[in-house]
């Protein structure tokens, strides 16, 4: 799923471009926000608002997420989720504006919540409140487990887990760290450079069906399948093959 120009401009709770609420073992897998705003004021996300008990995987969001709204108080705000208990980010990154203020925590991957796990995440999005209680690069309370990285001067106070420049975190070297978290588990997408500036260089994820460019010519490829591109006309332009897969091979 791939939403662009989003507008959700709610005065209430539990607010998402994909999902409200999501919760018993819900999945969200390989979704992404590609633009727009989210607004709310508790439990504000850009892909979820509320999220338990539940996995986001393989996704991301670019959105502006603002969780101010008015005189009303502001609680728990983030790029990927509002909120997030006892539930698990794997794989995904933010690199949208996170915007929140007095009494609330506000995140780049997450807002806020208890027992949960950020893994292999990254977040390039400015994270930014006027008195906000607790502002976190990666989550915006105490109580993550896991890691993630963020880019300098995008957050303020919070775990802010593995700081890094901007030259490191658009180097071969990241997606190589990327890619090994992913080659030790199974059903997660690898990553790949941003080689058509259109995540502002840093790194993509690679869905398992994707489309590549080679001497001009469109096709899709899945790994683990060998495609055969036949000789063109100079007339035919392109030349479109999806084969089925269970996970990519990066070469």
């Amino acid at each position: 799923l791939r939403l662009i120009n989003v507008s959700v401009d709610v005065p209430g709770n539990n607010i998402g471009a994909i999902a409200g609420t999501l919760n018993e073992n819900g999945i969200i897998n390989n979704c992404s926000v590609e633009s727009g705003l989210v607004k709310g004021y508790l439990y504000v996300g850009g892909l979820v608002g509320y999220a338990a008990n539940c996995d986001i995987n393989n996704s991301s969001n670019k959105a502006t997420v603002n969780g101010v709204y008015g005189s009303r108080t502001p609680f728990s705000t983030g790029g990927i989720t509002g909120s997030l208990i006892a539930a698990n980010i794997r794989n995904c990154y933010n690199a949208g504006e996170i915007i929140s203020n007095g009494g609330s925590t506000a995140g780049g991957i997450n807002g806020g919540g208890y027992t949960h796990v950020i893994e292999n995440c990254y977040n390039v999005g400015l994270v930014h409140g006027d008195g906000a209680w607790s502002l976190g690069a990666i989550s915006g309370n105490q109580a993550a487990e896991g890691e993630g990285k963020w880019l300098e001067n995008k957050g303020a106070g919070g775990p802010e887990a593995d700081k890094m420049t901007e030259a490191q975190m658009k180097a071969d070297a990241f997606v190589s760290n990327l890619n090994s978290w992913v080659d030790g588990n199974t059903g997660y997408f690898n990553w790949a450079m941003d080689t058509e500036n259109i995540n502002g260089g840093y790194p993509v994820l690679i869905p398992w069906s994707y489309e590549a460019r080679l001497n001009g010519i469109t096709y899709s490829i899945d790994g683990g399948q060998t495609v055969s591109i036949p000789n063109f006309d100079k007339d035919i332009k392109s030349y479109i093959v999806t084969l089925p897969c269970n996970k990519p091979n990066a070469a």
